[in-house]
């Protein structure tokens, strides 16, 4: 006779809790999901750990993550003046009121790990970006230093041309005193 009594017992706490895991059901899908997949963004991060696409997905399916939880703890909220109705008018026993208890705290860990992951892949994106901002201000630098050389490189390459050029100039002034010396000393002495 008593187990009679705990099987229809168990099924009559099934049913009062059936709407909570009703509507628990479609949230709990969808964050199985995003887990599934932040554990494969994580396993392919482990190789490339600043790739900015495997960051953004990160970061959008976290994202995800956090409202899907939010959204189950909304929902177990809603829920919790029930079952505390419930379990002091002895519809549902202590244990499976703890264990109520117990999923309202683990969602509400659950989120701030989330928000907590979230925020650290924020952060690193936000590195990422002052890095390819740094890197890129570095790069106009040099594009002008460069710039800069060039047209020092122009100058000195014309200043250059400009003493080639008068020293040819010089040359031949050189070579036309040359060859006049050459003929004053061939003039024969009287």
């Amino acid at each position: 006779m008593a187990r009679k009594y705990k099987r229809y017992h168990n099924r009559k706490v099934e049913g009062d809790t059936q709407p909570l895991q009703n509507a628990l059901k479609g949230v709990n899908k969808q964050a199985a999901e995003s887990t599934k997949e932040l554990k494969q963004i994580d396993k392919a991060l482990k190789f490339d750990t600043g790739n900015v696409t495997l960051l953004t997905q990160k970061q959008e399916v976290l994202a995800k993550q956090v409202e899907t939880t939010k959204e189950k703890l909304a929902t177990l909220r809603q829920a919790q003046a029930q079952v505390e109705a419930q379990f002091k008018s002895g519809n549902i026993g202590a244990e499976q009121y703890r264990a109520f208890q117990r999923e309202v705290e683990t969602t509400q860990t659950v989120l701030k790990s989330y928000e907590s992951k979230l925020e650290g892949v924020n952060q690193a994106l936000s590195e990422n970006g002052n890095r390819i901002g740094s890197t890129k201000s570095q790069w106009d630098s040099l594009k002008q230093e460069q710039a800069r050389l060039a047209s020092e490189s122009e100058k000195l390459t014309s200043q250059f041309k400009l003493q080639e050029s008068e020293l040819s100039s010089n040359t031949s002034e050189s070579e036309k005193l040359a060859l006049s010396s050459e003929k004053v000393v061939k003039v024969p002495p009287y």
